[in-house]
């Protein structure tokens, strides 16, 4: 399975249970008021969010075969970004 498949599994775990979809969601929501103040110091816990997500993106799309638990480790991410992002409005 390559990358894009990998990527169409992860749309298709959104698309398929729609709950999987309010999370990042809501995190993309809260981010974008957010951005244009990303470099105050209160904004280090988003920043710190923002960096590690990647990675956790990269960890799930590394195992192979993918499965929905590889996927699952970026909503506490997601929540943690949303929670963080918020007050920064």
């Amino acid at each position: 399975m390559n990358v894009a498949g990998k990527l169409a599994y992860f749309g298709d775990l959104l698309l398929a249970q729609p709950g999987n979809l309010i999370a990042p969601l809501l995190f993309a929501i809260a981010l974008f008021p957010a951005l244009p103040k990303l470099r105050r110091p209160e904004a280090f816990p988003l920043l710190t969010v923002l960096l590690v997500l990647p990675f956790a993106l990269l960890g799930a799309l590394s195992a192979t075969p993918s499965q929905i638990q590889y996927f699952y480790m970026l909503y506490p991410f997601f929540v943690l970004g949303t929670f963080f992002a918020v007050p920064l409005w």
